[in-house]
């Protein structure tokens, strides 16, 4: 993650028109400029990388409040969210809260390295409402509270017996994101070991929509055959690539992108600036 660019933080380009007519002094006090500019940002980044902690308190994504009134779909649907060891969290956070804004029931299962994702990126300990989505909860009243955290349903990933894991458990869909490449091969050969992967090859046989936002780079042909494999079997590789022909200005835009995918894909609507028109307003 760069941490510069988290925090907006720009090194100032220092145009020389290689006059010889300049002046050493002129041409030394640019480099100077340069110079303490280039060491400001090398302490801020030796500042994040040795406190991990202080890092993770910046994440902007998931801190971001919910809209006071926030779209209500005119049938409130079933979604179940997979969360695997690659990087991504902040992913994740972002499609949890606006499917639960906008009253959805969603059920969320996270592998074991999925876990020590969500602590490495956002800090997060304890997987619930509050965590996962701490800008959504902070806006609640008690009651909307109580009612989000109903919705949000936690399987742990070695209950290969939970509901998610059958057939007959109908919902609208299913994203693994971020899919790490060690469970993008689990899912490719249809392995059951655990719930995330019991869940997917589930989702693919009856038919659902499975999306996989693949993370990992670059690839090896292992990595494109699994992707064949399912993209074959009937899941749509979506993965976190993002466009930049609607400047972003914030990782929050970055981020937005990618999510806004994954919900047209699931036929959610959204009001995220994911679309041309909305470069073509600009």
């Amino acid at each position: 993650m760069n941490h510069a660019l988290a925090h907006g933080a720009r090194t100032p380009r220092l145009a020389f028109a290689g006059r010889r007519s300049r002046s050493l002094c002129s041409h030394s006090f640019s480099c100077f400029l340069f110079s303490a500019s280039s060491a400001s940002s090398a302490v801020k980044r030796l500042h994040t990388e040795s406190n991990p902690r202080a890092a993770r308190e910046q994440s902007p994504v998931a801190k971001r409040p919910a809209k006071k009134t926030p779209p209500t779909p005119a049938a409130p649907r079933r979604f179940v969210v997979g969360v695997s060891g690659a990087s991504g969290a902040w992913y994740a956070q972002r499609l949890l809260a606006i499917l639960l804004e906008q009253g959805h029931e969603v059920h969320l299962v996270v592998s074991d390295y999925g876990k020590r994702l969500l602590f490495d990126e956002s800090g997060i300990k304890t997987i619930d409402l509050e965590s996962m989505c701490p800008g959504l909860y902070k806006s609640l009243s008690a009651t909307q509270r109580a009612d989000a955290t109903r919705r949000l349903v936690l399987h742990p990933n070695k209950d290969v017996g939970a509901v998610i894991a059958s057939g007959s458990f109908l919902h609208d869909g299913m994203v693994v994101i971020p899919c790490s490449s060690s469970s993008l091969g689990a899912i490719a050969i249809g392995s059951g070991s655990n719930l995330l992967t019991r869940a997917a090859m589930v989702t693919l046989k009856e038919r659902r929509p499975l999306i996989i936002c693949h993370r990992e780079m670059p690839l090896n042909l292992i990595d494109i055959r699994n992707m064949e494999t399912l993209a074959l079997a009937g899941a749509t590789i979506c993965s976190p690539n993002p466009g930049f022909y609607l400047l972003p200005k914030s990782i929050d835009d970055i981020i937005d992108f990618t999510v806004g995918k994954v919900l047209d894909l699931l036929k959610v609507e959204h009001d995220l600036k994911t679309r041309w028109e909305h470069h073509d307003a600009e």
